[in-house]
């Protein structure tokens, strides 16, 4: 294998050495077999550019997670480069985007060294992982459906479209009858027999303890909302964890059951097993009436858009789960600047799979560190005890 590199030829002598059998080159006509390399300092982009023209896999040292690497690693992402070709310098190790280990670092920790740009040039040319620029990107669902099904200006809501949470007054205006009308007496509508949800759809089963799904958020002692952020976020994750913690069940609200086999073989065992509830839009489904604890896991493709006002205007403490890997981060970084110029409340950023110390969370904390009070990553059983002190213990 040969690693395309532009430095001095007597630094490609002294790599291909240190590095022997495999051959460090000029950055310039790339083989099969080969893998190019960009690294972070001057001439970066256009090395970067000429390493993506080559036709073969491209490795990005971006370095220490600081404001140049982000900007090493996000050029990367708009070229395509995928997020384990990144190599970033943290805790004495040489990490991917997505914090997976690639080899120890070198000099005491402060250095990415030979041996992590060839691991990570023959793990992409064996897996075949070559820049693939991005030509159309469909928006994820909380860019494009934010609480209320409306995506908001910062300001107010645009002419014609509903505001997703009107004042008190404009409703008590809404109520009144017009000038010259009769003010008409509500009278008490008759008690209706229980019904089956229409929008269950087929394949989920009807179970006989379904109840509208503001009944059951009014029921509940506390309500903390997992809303998950972009499609490559692992939300059930964090809100199985985060309710299994504290002891809380966990709601899921999406289109399609997916978190129920963390609790049972089939839905109807897992709503029978009492810790698991679900609603896609409609009734929920659930064996508990009155939960003292509610965990609601959020998909923003819901099918019934006015479901997210609910959770959202009854949950205590409101969380997004972001992505890990880069192309996660980036679409995430834009969905939560979205809600919170929209001026929606968002007490939480949790990281998926990575520990707190991980660059990635970093990365969100210096980007939104002014704006939401906790910012942090998931990583095993001891990681939800922050969570919980902050979002279930604490007041508002």
């Amino acid at each position: 294998m040969r690693v395309l590199l532009n430095v001095s030829k007597e630094k490609l002598a002294m790599f291909s050495r240190a590095a022997a059998p495999t051959e460090f080159a000029p950055l310039a006509e790339g083989a099969t077999g080969d893998a190019a390399v960009a690294l972070r300092g001057a001439g970066f982009t256009a090395d970067l550019d000429t390493a993506v023209g080559l036709g073969v896999p491209v490795v990005v040292v971006a370095g220490t997670p600081d404001g140049e690497g982000e900007a090493c690693a996000r050029a990367a992402l708009e070229y395509g480069v995928p997020g384990e070709c990144v190599l970033l310098l943290r805790n004495g190790k040489v990490v991917d985007l997505a914090g997976n280990a690639v080899a120890p670092a070198a000099r005491g920790g402060r250095a990415v060294g030979v041996r992590a740009v060839v691991a990570a040039a023959a793990a992409a040319v064996e897996r075949g992982l070559l820049p693939e620029p991005v030509v159309w990107e469909m928006p994820s669902p909380m860019e494009s459906a934010p609480p209320g099904g409306v995506t908001a200006d910062p300001v107010g809501p645009e002419p014609g479209l509903d505001d997703p949470y009107p004042a008190a007054d404009a409703r008590e205006a809404a109520e009144k009858p017009a000038d010259g009308e009769t003010p008409r007496r509500e009278e008490p509508a008759p008690a209706a027999a229980p019904k089956v949800d229409a929008a269950v759809k087929p394949g989920i089963p009807s179970l006989e303890g379904e109840l509208a799904l503001k009944d059951f958020l009014t029921a509940a002692h506390r309500v903390v909302a997992v809303f998950r952020a972009v499609e490559e976020a692992d939300s059930a994750t964090v809100a199985a964890g985060l309710a299994e913690a504290c002891g809380a069940v966990h709601l899921e609200v999406a289109p399609e059951p997916r978190a129920f086999r963390r609790y049972g073989e089939s839905l109807e065992e897992a709503v029978n097993s009492g810790r698991y509830a679900f609603c896609n839009g409609g009734n929920v489904q659930t064996a508990r009436r009155d939960p003292d604890l509610l965990v609601v896991e959020v998909d923003p493709n819901v099918p019934e858009r006015s479901s997210l006002d609910d959770v959202y205007g009854r949950a205590d403490k409101v969380a997004h789960v972001v992505g890990h890997d880069f192309n996660g981060v980036e679409k995430s970084k834009r969905n939560v600047r979205l809600w919170l110029e929209n001026g929606w409340r968002l007490d939480a950023l949790i990281v998926d799979r990575v520990p707190d110390a991980s660059h990635v969370v970093e990365i969100f904390k210096g980007t939104f560190g002014t704006e939401v009070g906790l910012i942090c990553g998931v990583e095993g059983k001891e990681s939800f005890d922050l969570l919980v002190e902050k979002l279930v213990e604490e007041e508002n």
